[in-house]
């Protein structure tokens, strides 16, 4: 029963409830209007297409750090968590159990790669 409930409330929460209320912010905070998220709701079975950027990224950053799956920020919803950190930011590719794809990350990186990434993806990412 505790687990079934750790993961409702990792559902709703990208922290905990006790740290949400220690540290709240606004829509207008600087961290906030950095990030922007770019989704496909309709990309089920694209985990190897994920994996498959890495090439791509190496090449057009100089030494990325390119993590898959952390056990400490990917959560059970998700099929995939590749989390990506180059020198001009960072940015996260991210699978669904559900068939959704999120590109998310610092507003700059992400909207110079969306383009790139939608081909070899071969998909569609809608801003949201």
């Amino acid at each position: 029963m505790s687990r079934f409930l750790e993961q409702l409330k990792d559902m709703f929460w990208f922290t905990s409830p006790k740290k949400a209320g220690e540290k709240e912010e606004s829509d207008d905070s600087p961290q906030l209007q950095n990030k922007i998220f770019y989704m496909n709701s309709d990309a089920e079975g694209y985990e190897e297409q994920v994996r498959a950027l890495s090439d791509y990224i190496k090449n057009q950053f100089e030494e990325p750090s390119i993590e898959f799956n952390d056990p400490g920020k990917r959560q059970s919803y998700m099929s995939l968590l590749m989390e990506v950190k180059t020198a001009e930011g960072t940015f996260q590719l991210v699978c669904y159990n559900n068939g959704e794809l999120v590109l998310r990350g610092d507003r700059g990186l992400v909207e110079r790669l969306r383009e790139p990434i939608q081909e070899r993806l071969g998909l569609e990412l809608r801003r949201v």
